[in-house]
C-alpha cells in the first residue's frame, strides 16, 4: 500500500474538514456568549424599568432641595462661587451698619472652607443698639459669621465703641 498516495488524496479533505469544524465550534461559542449579552441586557433594562419611578422621586427630592436654597436663603447652589458669595454677604453687612468701619483681610483656605477675617468698629449709643448689631451678626448662616472677640471700649469722651473681630466662613464649592 503507498500511503503517500493515500495521504496526498486525505489530507486536503482532512484540512478542510478540520477548518470547517473550527469555524462551526467558533460560531457556536459567538452566538452562545452574545445570547448570554443579551439576556444580560434584557435584565438590566427590566431593572432600569423598575427603579424607574425611584429615580424620578429622587429626582423631584433634589428639585425640591434647591428650590428651598434659593428660597430661603437666596442662592442658587448650581452656581455658587464662595468668594463672590462673602464678598456679597460683606456688602450687605456694610449696607446695614453705615457707620460701621469695616476691615477685610484677605482670603483663607483650610480643610475645605473659605475664611475672610473681618474687623468692625461701631459707635453704639445704647445697649439695644448693642444687642441689635451682636444678633444681626449672629443671624448670618450662608456665609457663617463667627464672633471671635467682642470689646466694648470708650474711644472719644462720651462715645462707646463696639469692636468686633470675627470671620466669614462658608464650604468652598469650588
Amino acid at each position: 500500500m503507498n500511503y503517500f498516495q493515500y495521504l496526498r488524496t486525505k489530507f486536503p479533505v482532512y484540512i478542510i474538514t478540520g477548518v470547517v469544524m473550527s469555524l462551526t465550534v467558533f460560531m457556536a461559542v459567538s452566538l452562545h456568549r452574545y445570547d448570554n449579552h443579551l439576556l444580560n441586557v434584557l435584565t438590566d433594562m427590566h431593572t432600569i424599568g423598575l427603579n424607574k419611578n425611584k429615580i424620578q422621586d429622587k429626582v423631584e427630592e433634589i428639585d425640591s432641595i434647591l428650590s428651598y436654597f434659593r428660597n430661603t436663603y437666596q442662592i442658587d447652589i448650581t452656581d455658587v462661587n464662595s468668594e463672590i458669595m462673602i464678598l456679597k454677604t460683606l456688602d450687605t453687612l456694610k449696607d446695614q451698619m453705615p457707620a460701621a468701619r469695616i476691615t477685610a483681610t484677605k482670603f483663607n483656605r483650610n480643610m475645605g472652607n473659605i475664611f475672610l477675617p473681618v474687623d468692625m468698629q461701631l459707635k453704639i449709643e445704647n445697649y439695644n443698639m448693642l444687642v441689635h448689631a451682636v444678633d444681626y451678626l449672629y443671624s448670618f448662616r450662608i456665609p457663617d459669621y463667627t464672633i471671635k472677640n467682642l470689646l466694648v471700649s470708650e474711644g472719644t469722651p462720651g462715645e462707646i465703641v463696639l469692636s468686633v473681630n470675627g470671620v466669614l466662613s462658608m464650604p468652598a464649592l469650588e
